[in-house]
C-alpha cells in the first residue's frame, strides 16, 4: 500500500522592498545560498518552529513528541547561536550568557572562532522528509 501524499502549495507576494519581500527575494536567489535549495530553507526553518505543536495535534506518542521537541530546540539554539556570531550581537540584551546551552559541541573537528552547522545530507529531495532529523547539529562558539 503506497503512502498517502500531502500536496501544499502555497504563494505569497509581497513589495520586495518590504522586510517580507527581501526575505522572499534571499529565499529565491540560490547563489545567495548555493548548498540549499528554497524548498530545503523553508521546510527546515518551519520545521524547526512548529513541528512539536504538529506532532503533538497529530496525536503522537508523548515520547516522540518529546523527541520532536528536543531536535526543535536544539535546531533554534543552533540559529540563535548562528546570528549571535555573525552579526555580533550583545548576549546580554538578548537575555543569554556565553554558556547557552550548545548541542554536540566538538572543538577538535571545528575552529573556535567558527559556527558551522553539520547535517546529515537533507533527503527531502528524495521524499524521505520524515527522515529529516533537526537534533544532527554541530556548533562551536564564536
Amino acid at each position: 500500500m503506497e503512502a498517502k501524499i500531502k500536496d501544499f502549495r502555497w504563494r505569497y507576494q509581497r513589495p520586495l522592498d518590504s522586510r517580507l519581500g527581501i526575505l522572499l527575494d534571499y529565499i529565491q536567489r540560490m547563489e545567495l545560498h548555493p548548498t540549499i535549495t528554497k524548498n530545503e530553507m523553508i521546510i527546515k526553518a518551519l520545521s524547526a518552529y512548529y513541528m512539536p505543536k504538529a506532532h503533538l495535534v497529530a496525536a503522537q506518542s508523548p515520547e516522540k513528541i518529546q523527541e520532536i521537541a528536543y531536535e526543535s530546540v536544539l535546531a533554534l539554539q543552533t540559529e540563535i547561536e548562528r546570528l549571535v556570531c555573525e552579526f555580533e550581537l550583545d548576549r546580554s540584551k538578548l537575555g543569554i550568557g556565553s554558556d547557552m546551552v550548545k548541542p554536540n559541541v566538538n572543538k577538535r573537528e571545528k575552529k573556535e572562532s567558527q559556527l558551522e552547522v553539520v547535517e546529515e545530507e537533507d533527503s527531502l529531495e528524495k521524499g524521505e522528509e520524515d527522515q529529516m532529523s533537526l537534533s544532527k547539529f554541530t556548533i562551536s562558539s564564536c
